[in-house]
């Protein structure tokens, strides 16, 4: 029973916090949140399982760990919240000077639907409602908000544990759709695409995780890309990325273990974007932000170390809280200009989890 109800806490909570490790990298090295707008960080079912094995401690040896795991024909619903601001202006790793005084602060409220198909596969079905404020000296404040683009993914559990402590292996594949708006705020002048709500285009996902409980720890990692299609309606295409997490997280033998520490080194590659009809607004910031159809203030390489803390209050409630410490930035950007990213300081990443009792739906 115990096993059972901190499933329920932690599960869906580790499968948001991977779709929490896809706001802050993405944040900056698209300028906003991208073409994707995820949470930050991928989406891993596996983890849903793979939480069970250090939960296997706490039950009874001759449990199997198929009852701990979420079961064919049931779905469940889970939401995050996070914030971002950027303040700085950067090029390389460098501050250079913010004539225009550029700021943003980006929140994205994500919505999960997870169903089991069967005992390997899982669908996820991802809603996010974004809002995207940008402050400058020329065009003062823009918003753009509403809902943006959605996804839905697949995931096939390629090895599963059939014993504590063994490892799990899943690989995941799934399609963005073109929902969000890219031509707010309208009656003004529009803001540049990467801080649009939505990319405009649709985008293949696909991803590889891996798991392993190790009595007092876990490790956990992933490698993640995203490959957007084609570009839009303005002629934008954003840049492919590539993404690895690798982290640890450790139970507090404290509070019957509802308290973790974590810790993860993320990287991100992003290169740069592509404009062929000139999309910025006013149209001079074409010639200067161009080269030919690239977006020399989109894209560049980071790796962050990103400790935090999860506490499981009760059986629906969990809160997590994440640090992100830059360790490598490389912002793509045009020196001789000083044209630069906006980016942040530091990044605070906050997590809530009110997790819904299970809702059994029909088998196929």
């Amino acid at each position: 029973m115990r096993g059972d109800l901190t499933i329920r806490i932690l599960l869906p909570l580790l499968a948001a916090m991977q779709l929490v490790a896809l706001v802050a990298p993405d944040v900056r090295a698209q300028g906003g949140c991208g073409s994707i707008c995820f949470a930050s960080g991928t989406i891993q079912p596996e983890l849903q399982k793979l939480i069970a094995e250090r939960l296997e401690e706490e039950a009874d040896d001759q449990t199997p760990l198929e009852k701990k795991q979420v079961k064919q024909g049931e779905l469940r619903f889970y939401s995050t919240v996070e914030l971002a601001q950027e303040k700085n202006w950067r090029i390389g790793s460098d501050d250079i000077p913010n004539p225009m005084g550029a700021k943003a602060h980006i929140t994205l409220t994500s919505f999960f639907f997870d169903y089991g198909v069967s005992d390997r596969w899982t669908v996820t079905f991802f809603l996010p409602y974004v809002r995207k404020v940008q402050n400058t000296i020329p065009f003062g404040r823009r918003t753009a908000q509403g809902i943006g683009d959605i996804a839905a993914l697949a995931s096939y559990e390629l090895i599963r544990p059939q014993r504590r402590r063994a490892p799990s292996v899943s690989v995941q594949a799934g399609l963005k759709f073109p929902t969000g708006q890219i031509d707010a705020p309208r009656g003004n002048f529009r803001l540049e695409q990467p801080f649009q709500v939505g990319s405009g285009a649709y985008d293949v996902l696909t991803s590889v995780n891996y798991y392993q409980d190790f009595g007092r720890f876990g490790l956990w990692g992933q490698a993640f890309f995203r490959i957007p299609l084609h570009e839009n309606r303005f002629g934008y295409k954003f840049a492919n990325e590539y993404r690895q997490h690798v982290g640890v997280r450790v139970p507090l033998p404290v509070l019957k273990k509802r308290i973790e520490l974590l810790a993860a080194m993320d990287s991100l590659i992003a290169g740069h974007d592509r404009d062929s009809k000139g999309s910025f607004d006013p149209p001079f910031m074409n010639s200067m932000v161009l080269q030919g159809t690239k977006v020399l203030i989109t894209g560049g390489k980071f790796i962050d170390f990103t400790p935090g803390v999860r506490v499981s209050v009760n059986k629906d409630l969990t809160f997590q809280i994440n640090f992100q410490i830059p360790v490598l930035e490389r912002w793509n950007g045009f020196r001789p200009l000083n044209l630069g990213q906006v980016a942040p300081d530091r990044v605070i990443q906050f997590t809530m989890i009110y997790n819904l009792s299970f809702v059994k739906l029909p088998k196929f």
